[in-house]
């Protein structure tokens, strides 16, 4: 079995990135991160970014970097998301800024398995940012683990049936609540 992180590595070594212009990059599977930082080192932070399907196992580091990519056509924070499966052990922070960007709370709920996250930060940081946890309330019954904390903030906010409709992703709530 070819190794193609270790293919692409030798060929960014001699300084050389053409062969990964274009519609090249697609081509190779499985890439690791150490592929992507190099690339990103050699001012092809975009190769990367327009091809994140072709990596995996990329880190917290590389999804800020990338979706901080600031060349006026915002394809960071859309790549990351159409692409989470390319990445793992994914931080809080990352989960943050999905977040508040909109519907990132249902895509970091969806692929919570690439974050290595306490779902109670997810939690929170969703209803911190929002005045409308109604419109995903089903999407609490993917979390585990939530605390009586997430379940009076949901209240707090006017949402009941979050923690009703998904009572097997909260511990320790007591009756009153």
């Amino acid at each position: 079995d070819v190794d193609q992180s270790e293919i692409a590595l030798k060929i960014i070594g001699l300084g050389n990135v053409t062969p990964f212009t274009g519609n090249q990059l697609e081509k190779f599977n499985g890439l690791n991160a150490d592929v992507a930082q190099k690339l990103s080192e050699f001012g092809k932070r975009s190769l990367v970014v327009d091809n994140l399907k072709s990596f995996r196992g990329l880190n917290s580091e590389l999804a800020l970097q990338i979706m901080t990519t600031a060349d006026g056509r915002d394809p960071g924070r859309r790549s990351v998301v159409s692409n989470l499966e390319s990445f793992e052990k994914l931080n809080i922070e990352v989960a943050e800024r999905l977040i508040g960007s909109g519907r990132g709370f249902k895509d970091v709920v969806e692929h919570i398995k690439v974050f290595d996250v306490d779902h109670n930060d997810v939690a929170i940081a969703f209803l911190n940012g929002t005045s409308r946890p109604f419109e995903y309330v089903d999407l609490f019954g993917k979390l585990t683990g939530l605390s009586t904390e997430v379940a009076l903030k949901c209240i707090a906010k006017a949402d009941k049936r979050a923690v009703s409709r998904n009572l097997q992703s909260f511990e320790g709530l007591d009756r009153e609540i």
